[in-house]
């Protein structure tokens, strides 16, 4: 999984911009559900791997649903209170517990599902 994050401050003068990549990604998924092998051939030729490799890595993980990102249950859902926020605050705590960062992290508010609501809501799914 990749993770895409932004400043707040680049956010807020550049929401625009934002909303615009979330749709490319929306676009690529899109592509990608209608033809996977498309991402399998891209796989292996960027890793230099066989494509029968590239495609049980393509099984075993796909790219992340952008599409429910703001479901709740879901793994990687950006919802305030979903699993994947109560791990960040996990995650943080650890680090402080193990002394690798020396002051709590506020996750709070962490993750603005705001601009994927504003793609997912313009965006022109399947076309």
């Amino acid at each position: 999984m990749g993770v895409y994050a932004a400043r707040r401050d680049w956010l807020r003068d550049n929401r625009e911009t934002a909303v615009r990549f979330l749709q490319a990604l929306l676009m690529a998924y899109d592509v990608l559900q209608k033809d996977p092998g498309i991402g399998v051939r891209t796989v292996a030729t960027e890793m230099g791997i066989k494509e029968r490799n590239a495609k049980k890595i393509y099984q075993d993980a796909p790219p992340p649903n952008i599409y429910w990102w703001m479901d709740q249950g879901y793994r990687y859902s950006l919802v305030e209170d979903s699993g994947f926020h109560r791990r960040l605050e996990y995650m943080a705590t650890f680090l402080l517990d193990e002394k690798i960062i020396s002051q709590e992290v506020d996750v709070s508010n962490a993750l603005d599902a705001s601009v994927i609501t504003e793609a997912l809501r313009t965006s022109k799914r399947g076309q």
